[in-house]
């Protein structure tokens, strides 16, 4: 995952690792993404900055919606990964034809990926899509409005790191998605 930043030299932008930008935190009351309400002060707070140097309006306008379908687009590239695990992965962990130890690991292992692609495919994209189009001055309501969908969010995050333990593990589940992958061409490995 990454995040777009604003940097104060022209309004650029660059890439930062998401994992930079969210609070390390042991304590399991604390995990949490890294607060909507925050970041859109943040973009807004930028905008502001880049309003005030901008003597025309048509040019902030004009940044905006550059940024709303970056936003729209990167999201429906995010969509698409998270389709790609669900169709390749979890679908086939339901099939009879997978050893039933394999089967048996689909919870530890996905928890609740597929709601989360659900609400990415279904609720968020249209969201964004929206106010990209119609309002991009307003595209953070898109967050604020679904605040508590991002809730399962940070039931998947919690269990993440035992999933990839579990993995590191047991020798017979990692083999079996590695000769799985190999098979559907995945240039992915499931720990990524």
């Amino acid at each position: 995952l990454v995040r777009t930043r604003f940097n104060t030299c022209g309004g650029q932008r660059a890439w930062i690792p998401a994992n930079l930008l969210e609070k390390q935190c042991k304590d399991p009351e604390e995990i949490r993404r890294f607060s909507i309400r925050k970041n859109i002060d943040e973009i807004e707070e930028a905008f502001a900055t880049v309003s005030k140097k901008k003597e025309n309006t048509s040019e902030l306008v004009a940044l905006r919606s550059a940024i709303a379908k970056e936003l729209v687009e990167t999201e429906e590239e995010f969509c698409s990964d998270l389709r790609y695990v669900v169709d390749n992965y979890l679908k086939h962990m339901d099939l009879a034809t997978t050893p039933k130890e394999i089967r048996e690991m689909k919870e530890p292992l996905f928890g609740n990926f597929k709601e989360i692609s659900e609400f990415h495919n279904s609720v968020l994209i249209e969201g964004l899509k929206y106010y990209a189009e119609e309002h991009p001055n307003q595209i953070g309501k898109a967050f604020l409005r679904l605040e508590r969908d991002f809730d399962q969010h940070t039931r998947y995050c919690q269990s993440e790191q035992e999933a990839q333990k579990l993995l590191a593990v047991n020798e017979q589940v990692r083999r079996y998605f590695e000769d799985y992958g190999a098979s559907i061409d995945d240039d992915k490995s499931l720990t990524e």
